[in-house]
């Protein structure tokens, strides 16, 4: 449902940046919110 498709993108934004930005610490996402790596692993 709606929920799911916003998941999946956000899933999508959150490899992309953290491929993007490595080794970096940090994933930002587009609206400019950081969360430390350890942070964003628990939703991966």
């Amino acid at each position: 449902g709606e929920v799911f498709n916003n998941r999946r993108e956000l899933f999508s934004n959150m490899i992309f940046l953290k491929i993007i930005l490595s080794p970096e610490s940090f994933v930002c996402f587009r609206w400019f919110i950081c969360y430390p790596l350890e942070y964003v692993r628990l939703f991966i």
